[in-house]
């Protein structure tokens, strides 16, 4: 079965889905939530499959509260675009692939984000197939999450 990981964002480009299939990672990148809803039932997106979402929307919680009162209620503010774009990613999943097949995952349950040279290791210590080229923080979550297993 085909195993993606979904790291969604409100912010425009960081919304990313990593596909594994048979050892070989296929990387899809949408510029927002539209596209990703338009891919999912698309022909290209695979019709079944086990999906694991980061969804911030689990801890509910403003990370960062440095800075004066305008900083704080714009950090506030993308965090709660975030937390929304994560839950609806994870209603369309189940919508598509059935709740029984999507699980949604805390940003504290996936842990710490790799580095490249990590994200590097675990492709190799795993034999996945994977255009290197394609290594920024958002694909790295992804592959994470397309890993889990449940």
């Amino acid at each position: 079965m085909i195993r993606i990981g979904i790291d969604p964002s409100f912010r425009k480009s960081g919304f990313a889905a990593a596909m594994i299939e048979d050892k070989t990672i296929k990387i899809k990148m949408f510029e927002n939530y539209n596209d990703f809803v338009l891919w999912l039932f698309s022909n290209e997106a695979p019709e079944k499959a086990k999906v694991v979402i980061e969804n911030s929307n689990i801890q509910n919680s403003t990370f960062d509260t440095r800075g004066n009162k305008f900083e704080v209620a714009r950090k506030s503010r993308n965090v709660g675009a975030n937390q929304a774009v994560s839950q609806l990613t994870v209603w369309i999943c189940e919508l598509k692939y059935g709740k029984e097949n999507v699980l949604g995952i805390s940003p504290k349950k996936k842990g710490k984000k790799w580095t490249k040279d990590q994200f590097l290791l675990v492709i190799k210590a795993e034999n996945l197939i994977f255009d290197s080229r394609l290594n920024n923080q958002d694909i790295r979550d992804a592959v994470k999450l397309a890993l889990f297993n449940f």
